[in-house]
């Protein structure tokens, strides 16, 4: 088993989670920035598995070190990690299970041509509709940072 706990320590060593850790947002940021590093983290994670079961494990380097390059990659090895990548993938979607939000475009840019107001809910589309049109507003997002616009338009 010591070729399986090998990519564990990749996951450690090589800084994955670590990383993950410290690319999380702060006191000063919000919460598209986290979901930002969330989802771009649980890709990874993802693509990982997708490789790991076409027996590549390029990306854990201390486990592909310790495999010369005749060797086979067991299917025992390979359906333990992809299980351990799989379990990694639900659990931070069962801990953060809105990482999925389909209003977040609307957040991220109000102003975008051609998106679905129907996706919002019911009690705030004519608000963002008034909003869509507003040259000053759109000039205040064009100016400012993400999280200044939307507290500049709690102010009006």
């Amino acid at each position: 088993m010591i070729c399986g706990s090998k990519h564990m320590s990749d996951m450690f060593d090589q800084i994955y989670l670590n990383k993950l850790n410290l690319k999380l947002p702060g006191q000063q940021t919000h919460f598209l920035q986290f979901k930002e590093v969330l989802g771009g983290f649980l890709s990874k994670v993802q693509n990982w598995y997708r490789k790991v079961t076409e027996e590549n494990i390029s990306m854990f380097f201390n486990l592909s070190q310790l495999l010369n390059p005749e060797a086979t990659f067991s299917a025992d090895h390979q359906v333990g990690i992809a299980a351990h990548l799989k379990s990694l993938e639900d659990e931070f979607k069962n801990y953060f299970p809105d990482l999925d939000w389909a209003e977040e475009a609307f957040v991220r840019n109000p102003f975008t041509p051609g998106l679905d107001i129907t996706v919002i809910a019911d009690v705030i589309q004519d608000e963002l509709l008034e909003l869509r049109h507003d040259s000053s507003a759109r000039d205040t997002f064009l100016e400012k940072s993400l999280a200044q616009f939307w507290c500049s338009t709690q102010e009006s």
